[in-house]
C-alpha cells in the first residue's frame, strides 16, 4: 500500500502554483527537499517554451544542503531521460503540460547538461555573485 501524506493537496499546490509565492514551513525530515526537486522539475517543464536550469535560483543556507539540492535534482532529470513512460512524474509533466516524452527527454537533457551553472546553492554565494556582477549598483568598490 503507497504511503499518501495528509498534506498532499497542498504538496500539489506548491509544486504547480507558479503566479504566487510559497511558503514551506516544516520540521526535518519531512519532504521539503522533495517538494523543492518537484517545483524545479515543474518550472522546467511548464510552458511552450523550455525554461533554462540557469534562469532558476534556488538557495539554501549550507553547501551541505546545496549539494544536496543539485543532486537530487541531477538524479530527477536522469530519471527522467531513462523512463519508459510509466513513472507518475511523466505521465504528469505529459498530461498536465501537454508534453511527448521527447520533449521532456530534451528539457531534462538541456537542463542536466547546465546544471552545474545554476543558481542551486546557498545564500551567501548568491549575494557574492550579486555583488561581483553589480558592484557599482550595489555601492561596493570592484576591487
Amino acid at each position: 500500500m503507497k504511503f499518501i501524506p495528509q498534506d498532499q493537496t497542498e504538496r500539489i499546490r506548491a509544486t504547480t502554483i507558479f503566479d504566487q509565492n510559497i511558503v514551506v514551513t516544516a520540521g526535518a525530515g519531512t519532504g521539503k527537499t522533495t517538494l523543492l526537486i518537484q517545483r524545479l522539475l515543474h518550472l522546467l517543464m511548464r510552458g511552450t517554451a523550455a525554461i533554462p536550469v540557469t534562469a532558476l535560483v534556488a538557495l539554501t543556507f549550507t553547501n551541505k544542503s546545496a549539494n544536496e539540492m543539485k543532486i537530487r535534482l541531477r538524479e530527477a532529470l536522469e530519471d527522467l531521460i531513462a523512463d519508459e513512460g510509466s513513472s507518475e512524474t511523466l505521465v504528469d509533466f505529459m498530461t498536465r503540460y501537454g508534453l511527448s516524452k521527447s520533449n521532456i527527454e530534451t528539457r531534462a537533457a538541456a537542463a542536466l547538461q547546465d546544471l552545474e551553472r545554476s543558481e542551486i546553492g546557498t545564500i551567501h554565494h548568491f549575494a557574492t555573485t550579486l555583488l561581483r556582477l553589480y558592484p557599482i549598483e550595489a555601492d561596493v568598490d570592484p576591487q
